[in-house]
């Protein structure tokens, strides 16, 4: 007899611990979500703080910015890296970030985030868009052109999508090679080389953009 009361008593208890930690964990979610928040906030308004002789040297800032993660690194992509990057070039109004990879297991994506337009592309969708476009120009009726390739490469690629970028930085400690970034697009990018994207840092950004304002296209004259 003594059990059977003491069954609802410990049913209760049950039920009121659960509901306690489950406003425990609503609560820990809330402020893990306005933790992230106010650290995104807080890393653009220290980014903003740009002094003003370094705004002076940035008189062209690049519309479209690439960077490829070489073998190395693309064995253990930093994710905390990537997001700092995408909230650099958000500050600086850079319009689109495309991040070159090897990584299979990095997904691949075209999204819009807060302004900025950031596809990511891999190895394999690299060759496959080149070989799909030229394959769909050829069963049309068009002459194959150039530009006709660029074009479709640029506004109707399965793959990927990519409009040539003004600056590429290239983290790879062999600066002899470009780890097989789509060629198609580069021809007018300016290109700089770091040795891993793990330890990309303001000054280090800055000074690429430093450099990248300082340089002057020729276009072959």
């Amino acid at each position: 007899m003594d059990k059977d009361k003491t069954m609802p008593l410990i049913v209760i208890f049950v039920c009121r611990l659960m509901l306690i930690l489950s406003h425990g964990l609503i609560w820990l979610l809330k402020m893990t979500e306005i933790y992230i928040t106010y650290l995104y906030h807080h890393i653009r308004s220290y980014w903003l703080n740009i002094d003003s002789k370094t705004k002076a040297c940035l008189t062209r800032i690049p519309v479209n910015l690439a960077i490829c993660i070489g073998l190395e690194d693309s064995k253990q992509i930093d994710m905390d890296k990537i997001g700092q990057l995408i909230c650099w070039c958000q500050t600086l109004s850079i319009q689109t970030l495309t991040i070159y990879h090897y990584c299979d297991t990095f997904p691949e994506m075209m999204n819009t985030i807060d302004g900025i337009q950031v596809q990511t592309i891999s190895l394999k969708s690299s060759h496959q868009s080149l070989i799909e476009s030229a394959r769909n120009i050829c069963q049309s009726s068009l002459p194959i052109t150039i530009d006709r390739i660029s074009e479709h490469l640029r506004h109707e690629g399965k793959y990927y999508r990519l409009d040539d970028p003004d600056l590429l930085i290239c983290f790879n400690s062999d600066q002899r090679t470009l780890q097989a970034f789509p060629l198609w697009q580069i021809r007018l990018t300016e290109i700089f080389f770091l040795t891993t994207h793990r330890h990309l840092n303001k000054s280090q950004f800055l000074y690429i953009l430093k450099r990248f304002s300082r340089c002057q296209q020729r276009f072959g004259k």
